[in-house]
């Protein structure tokens, strides 16, 4: 099993300030797909491609079409993910997300759909993805709209709200390390934060164990001064938080999977 990881700037990996080079230490997580093959260890995930949104939506679909069956098989998992700039309205935003949808439809595997998220987006408004932008709708609420409009396809499509849970963990974080989970601009995730991310993914699709856990806080206690950790306490905390349930306000409540089978 493969899981194809379609996206923008996240999945491509920025989540260093710096490049780093294979020989780094931090190679191993330099961008989502690397950090779920440490996470669950063993390798198992590809990058696909992008889902260029606005302005290329409709390559990106073609794009996904063309690897369904050929690249992709049938028990592999697409994962689809896009923070970036859209159109500013909700209605264009779902229409555009129904078309990478349906690039995935003769796909039998599970199709799992992220909504956005940002950290205010630097002041940006009408960029926030939570926030409503045009007829009281915002364009996570149109995300959410295309993940779960019922459609003629193979398998099935999941959606999965990890917005808010990454603004969580990024209040708990900056409790005992200030950047807490996101960069400066309010849009990208520091590797922390692309850690919360990860687990989100791998708890949506059924995969976060203790195992799972284990290996992150391991690999961030052994590495945690490349991490920019301020000690290895630290960067267990940051793990373990990281390795939270979706819906945990850090010990008010748990929540369920997002359920896609695998």
């Amino acid at each position: 099993m493969t899981l194809w990881l379609f996206g923008d700037s996240i999945f491509a990996g920025a989540c260093f300030d710096v490049k780093v080079k294979p020989r780094h230490a931090m190679w191993p997580v330099r961008a989502p797909g690397p950090m779920i093959d440490v996470i669950l260890g063993e390798a198992c995930t590809q990058t696909g491609g992008q889902t260029s949104i606005p302005n290329g939506v409709d390559e990106a679909a073609a794009h996904i079409e063309a690897m369904v069956g050929r690249e992709i098989g049938p028990s592999d998992i697409i994962v689809m993910l896009d923070v970036g700039l859209h159109s500013y309205d909700p209605e264009l935003h779902e229409q555009q997300w129904l078309k990478l949808r349906a690039g995935a439809r003769a796909h039998p595997g599970p199709t799992l759909i992220c909504e956005g998220f940002d950290l205010g987006a630097q002041g940006r408004k009408r960029h926030i993805h939570s926030r409503p932008i045009r007829g009281g709708r915002s364009p996570n609420d149109a995300v959410r709209a295309a993940a779960t409009r019922p459609m003629d396809e193979a398998g099935r499509t999941a959606f999965a709200p990890v917005c808010e849970p990454l603004l969580r963990y990024h209040r708990a974080a900056a409790r005992c390390y200030a950047p807490g989970g996101f960069w400066q601009d309010g849009v990208h995730l520091n590797v922390w934060g692309q850690g919360r991310l990860c687990w989100l993914i791998l708890e949506a699709l059924g995969r976060a164990d203790a195992a799972a856990m284990s290996r992150w806080r391991s690999f961030a206690e052994t590495h945690w001064s490349a991490l920019a950790a301020p000690d290895q306490a630290t960067a267990s905390r940051l793990a373990e938080l990281a390795c939270e349930p979706a819906g945990s306000l850090y010990g008010a409540r748990g929540a369920a999977s997002v359920g896609v089978a695998t």
